[in-house]
């Protein structure tokens, strides 16, 4: 019922003001209602949303030093807070293979991919799979 007709219903004492004021909030929550119709995600240690409520149960930490694959921390670190050009943190948490995106089935060329902000290859992945 909406809202509308709720109001008519009270104007007209077939209802009681506690009643409207039950029903119009119903009315509300249903139009509001969403429906999750599928997730998923991929955090550091978790390749899926399993994995990643299980590491969070576990309270394992998924968060490690940088490797030397990744990047080169010598290039990179600097125990100076604030050195122009240099980070402080030697830790991350990692997406583990990041590197398998498939631009082509996005038709996205090779080379746009590279120039993607990686997070919005994650995205991507993870939009489809959901």
């Amino acid at each position: 019922m909406d809202t509308k007709t709720i109001l008519k219903e009270l104007e007209n004492r077939r209802i009681t003001p506690e009643q409207a004021k039950k029903m119009i909030k119903k009315a509300q929550m249903e139009k509001d209602a969403i429906a999750i119709i599928g997730m998923s995600g991929k955090y550091p240690r978790a390749n899926n949303l399993d994995e990643y409520w299980k590491t969070l149960k576990e309270g394992k930490d998924c968060v490690s030093e940088i490797p030397k694959e990744r990047w080169d921390m010598k290039k990179y670190y600097s125990p100076e807070i604030g050195k122009k050009g240099k980070i402080y943190c030697k830790n991350i948490g990692m997406i583990e293979n990041y590197e398998y995106f498939d631009p082509l089935f996005f038709e996205i060329t090779p080379k746009d991919a590279e120039n993607m902000d990686p997070q919005h290859r994650l995205f991507l992945e993870e939009s489809y799979k959901a």
